[in-house]
């Protein structure tokens, strides 16, 4: 699910819910939103791209690969 998978990124590279709601313009009460265990929200397209591309820039993964692997989670989210 993509809150997980979002959780688990930043945790893995040690990066707070207010540097990424930095990084893609937003709250750090959205990031905690898309992060939520028990009622998480899904970020609009053009957040979901920037969140793509700090991803795919902090792991040196193609943004391909994290934008399908990102469809992919939120797929399961529903």
């Amino acid at each position: 699910m993509f809150n997980v998978y979002l959780s688990e990124f930043l945790e893995r590279n040690k990066i707070t819910q207010q540097e990424l709601a930095d990084y893609i313009g937003k709250s750090q009460m959205s990031v905690s939103r898309y992060t939520s265990k028990e009622n998480p929200t899904i970020p609009r397209a053009d957040v979901w791209v920037k969140i793509a591309e700090l991803i795919a820039h902090t792991e040196h993964r193609s943004i391909d690969d994290v934008l399908l692997e990102m469809k992919c989670q939120i797929r399961e989210s529903k």
